[in-house]
């Protein structure tokens, strides 16, 4: 009785959620004002849509803005749309704002199954959403850093195909340390994988793709800057690195360029 009351409670609240970092997609139906009274009179927020005229803010979804400038300052070049507005670009906002404060979305399901009402887990909230971008984990700074094979730092009681996939304790900090690491994809995570070379000291990964993975490609949320490569390219870089030594990835505003150092 007792959780029942106070789950009720806390359904009814009206409260505004603030959500940082992700951005959100307006047009989600988890994101509807039906039947909501008018924006709380001391709310000073806005909705940021002055590049994006297709970004709609309600009574719902309160507010929304964008932090662009440092990354901006940062590139020295204009920027896409996709970073000068508030909007989703990968669904994982639109996701998380939805759990915590969507609002009763009958007929849910996924893909016709577990059919239902969806909401959040305070659905009468009211919302808002304000995406940035965070330097530390998205670029490198500008200069040159040296390439490796992860088979070229492995540790000596790990073997050439533990180094090979970055599983852990498979790589040398020694060997690693302020470079980027060549990981081939399998059997551990891929975003493990960079954890493996982030506590090794690597600055940057690139994963490579088994020929069984192709042209598969699937974007991750890497917590060090990381490049996933097809099985064709991967094979070209392969090629590059075979028996080289002095090869570097130089970062310069919105270009990566390789060097051979002879």
């Amino acid at each position: 009785m007792v959780k029942t009351l106070l789950l009720e409670i806390l359904i009814q609240v009206p409260v505004t959620i603030l959500f940082p970092f992700l951005g959100v997609w307006p047009e989600s139906e988890s994101f509807a004002d039906d039947g909501m009274d008018g924006v709380p009179s001391d709310w000073n927020g806005i909705c940021q849509n002055e590049l994006d005229i297709s970004f709609t803010c309600n009574k719902k979804l309160i507010g929304a803005r964008y932090f662009n400038k440092g990354y901006e300052a940062y590139e020295g070049a204009p920027l896409n749309i996709s970073f000068q507005t508030p909007r989703d670009t990968d669904g994982h906002g639109t996701h998380t704002l939805s759990t915590a404060g969507g609002t009763f979305v009958a007929n849910a399901s996924f893909f016709g199954y577990g059919n239902g009402t969806a909401k959040g887990g305070s659905p009468h909230a009211r919302v808002a959403a304000y995406k940035g971008l965070s330097l530390s984990s998205t670029s490198l700074a500008k200069g040159k850093y040296p390439i490796i094979m992860s088979t070229d730092a492995k540790t000596a009681n790990s073997t050439e195909n533990d180094a090979r996939l970055c599983l852990y304790g498979s790589l040398d900090s020694a060997k690693v340390n302020g470079s980027i690491v060549i990981c081939a994809r399998g059997t551990n995570a891929r975003v493990e994988k960079g954890e493996v070379v982030l506590e090794a000291g690597g600055v940057g990964m690139v994963l490579i793709n088994p020929a069984t993975a192709s042209n598969n490609i699937i974007p991750d949320k890497h917590i060090l800057p990381a490049v996933a490569m097809t099985y064709s390219d991967s094979q070209t870089l392969l090629c590059h690195t075979s028996n080289q030594t002095g090869l570097y990835i130089s970062h310069e505003l919105n270009a990566v360029r390789f060097y051979l150092v002879l």
